[in-house]
């Protein structure tokens, strides 16, 4: 029987990234050192590092007829991605990032440009065959309708005899997310949106949280190069740390690495401690490379 895919909903975009010596002055003329251009976006991303894992994933999002869609929609299919059920909204500009990565240190900073693309609707949603699936990942983003879709697929579970796990990750600082963390089997929870809320660790983040998840549910807090903390309430917390590299090169999707290498490894049955830690480590190889190309390569003996 053919393995149930895993599916990703959110965003996609194009990233035009620029490679600098360090990070250029306000209204002055740098060369960069390198350039490159390549498909973005957290659900995007997560789809490329699955497929890299060797899942069998597809993305679901809005897309266009533009420049910047036939790019993603080629590097998509390149990757092995599945887009057979996106929603093409003719003549409207993909989101697109400007990206500069600093190589004295590897960090990245992220212009968006979004011109009112339109986002996923519930309406659409439904329509997919989630008897296809064995895992639906949810960007934290496009509140509303991400709310409608999370409450219909749980529905939709309930009278199903299909084995369907949810999840979803909360980045950025914003309150009105809060109530997709009520909603999921699988709630990653970032360092900014964890500082917002008025943490100050990731113990505090889980102690605050894990009173509003749902039963059962598995709580994760990510806070970069201090690593990540899973916790449920019949394990409790399982820490692992970061695997910084020795020369940090781009750390432009890493979080995006660590939330698709978790749920990789707690679809195929592994347990929480060890998909954690595995998660870590695969986040911590793709700082170490340009783009996701290579992670296949650089993470062979953490597969194995």
């Amino acid at each position: 029987m053919k393995p149930r895919k895993i599916l990703c909903v959110g965003l996609v975009c194009v990233d035009i990234v620029q490679v600098c010596e360090c990070f250029p002055d306000e209204d002055s003329d740098r060369r960069s050192v390198d350039h490159y251009m390549q498909r973005g976006g957290n659900a995007s991303n997560m789809c490329t590092v699955l497929s890299q894992l060797g899942a069998d994933c597809e993305f679901l999002g809005s897309m266009s007829n533009d420049l910047f869609s036939e790019f993603a929609i080629k590097d998509f299919s390149e990757n092995n991605i599945s887009t057979e059920n996106c929603i093409c909204h003719i003549g409207q500009d993909l989101p697109l990032s400007t990206v500069i990565i600093n190589k004295q240190n590897g960090s990245r900073t992220i212009i968006h440009s979004n011109k009112s693309f339109p986002e996923l609707k519930i309406h659409e949603f439904e329509k997919i065959d989630f008897s296809a699936y064995s895992w639906v990942h949810f960007e934290g983003r496009n509140i509303k309708q991400t709310t409608e879709m999370m409450k219909f697929l749980l529905e939709w579970r309930e009278k199903s005899t299909i084995m369907l796990k949810i999840s979803v990750e909360i980045e950025k600082p914003r309150s009105e997310q809060e109530i997709l963390i009520t909603l999921a089997d699988v709630v990653l929870l970032g360092k900014d949106f964890a500082i917002f809320s008025g943490c100050n660790s990731m113990s505090e983040t889980i102690d605050k949280f894990r009173h509003t998840t749902r039963n059962g549910a598995t709580l994760i807090s990510v806070w970069g190069t201090e690593g990540a903390t899973g916790y449920t309430d019949n394990i409790g917390l399982k820490h692992s740390p970061a695997f910084l590299q020795q020369k940090t090169v781009d750390t432009l999707g890493a979080g995006d690495t660590f939330a698709a290498a978790l749920i990789h490894s707690l679809n195929e049955g592994h347990e929480l401690d060890k998909s954690v830690e595995f998660a870590c480590k695969v986040a911590g190889a793709k700082t170490g490379i340009k783009g996701f190309s290579q992670l296949k390569t650089v993470c062979q003996g953490i597969l194995n």
